[in-house]
């Protein structure tokens, strides 16, 4: 089996298994949720292949149930387990985590950026997709649906530390290759 599709299966059918574990803690608010995020990053996703800034190895519409679904985990992850204090750690972590996902999949010819759409672009549309999907899921999502991550436990902070060092190693090879 080619790379591209374990990854487009892969995305797809985890990305699916994680909503819906998320989806059963509240069907109706988490369903909004992602009835929302679905519209939107499909929207996205179509605005940005039409104006050329990316391209997948496979037509778009191989990959768009993947985009939908592993989006889908990642904002109904970040709603439903976001701390309730302390919160810029755990997306920092989060969307670190997640972009280096993206640095690889561009790497291995997966994504092609273009048109002048880089890195930068791309982790700039991470945390404001993220931040905007849990702004409106503080106000549809109670706590009582949640699941917060304790702040107060050293493996979190460990886990920050080093993402924050795995960040800086890849900025600066990023950089490397810049010029």
């Amino acid at each position: 089996m080619n790379i591209n599709w374990l990854i487009v299966i892969l995305a797809t059918v985890g990305g699916s298994f994680g909503c819906v574990q998320i989806l059963k803690n509240h069907l109706l608010r988490y369903g909004l949720i992602f009835i929302v995020h679905f519209i939107f990053s499909i929207s996205l996703c179509l605005f940005f292949y039409w104006s050329s800034f990316y391209r997948y190895v496979f037509p778009l519409h191989y990959v768009l149930p993947a985009v939908v679904f592993s989006f889908g985990l990642l904002v109904l992850f970040t709603i439903h387990f976001k701390p309730e204090k302390f919160t810029f750690p755990f997306f920092f972590i989060t969307i670190n985590w997640v972009f280096g996902v993206e640095i690889i999949l561009e790497y291995i010819g997966f994504i092609t950026f273009r048109n002048g759409w880089d890195f930068w672009d791309s982790y700039s549309l991470y945390w404001i997709y993220v931040r905007l999907f849990n702004f409106i899921g503080d106000y549809l999502i109670p706590i009582k649906y949640r699941n917060p991550i304790q702040t107060n436990v050293k493996a979190y902070w460990i886990f920050f530390v080093l993402t924050v060092i795995l960040s800086i190693v890849i900025l600066v090879n990023l950089l490397r290759n810049f010029h």
